[in-house]
């Protein structure tokens, strides 16, 4: 087993690494955040490239990461989330929630994504 620090930047990373894929989709996601209930943010932006008169606006997004094991099972995921932090995503209006699962040496990861909104 990874220790947290470990787990929290390898699932930071898996999802930065796909997100920096996309022509439409730029991240700005912490590793070690401290900010209450969100991690960072990605930009969305129009076609055409990742400039000002593209951009088309933002999303607010949570990485948790677990080496716990996954139920393959439909590909569904179960972990708790805070009411407090269910009800900032409501004020803030939404988050996208990613949750990535690391195999026990790390190297396999596992990205699973879910949506909170008004």
């Amino acid at each position: 087993m990874l220790d947290s620090n470990a787990i929290e930047t390898l699932a930071v990373n898996a999802v930065c690494d796909r997100v920096v894929l996309s022509p439409c989709l730029d991240e700005y996601i912490h590793k070690k955040d401290k900010e209450p209930s969100v991690d960072g943010f990605v930009n969305l932006y129009k076609s055409g490239g990742k400039t000002k008169d593209n951009f088309y606006g933002r999303v607010a997004v949570q990485v948790k990461g677990s080496q716990k094991r996954i139920s393959n099972k439909n590909d569904k995921v179960k972990f708790p989330v805070e009411i407090s932090d269910l009800n900032f995503y409501l004020k803030e209006g939404g988050v996208v929630y990613f949750f990535v699962w690391i195999s026990s040496d790390g190297k396999q990861r596992r990205i699973f994504i879910m949506s909170f909104s008004q």
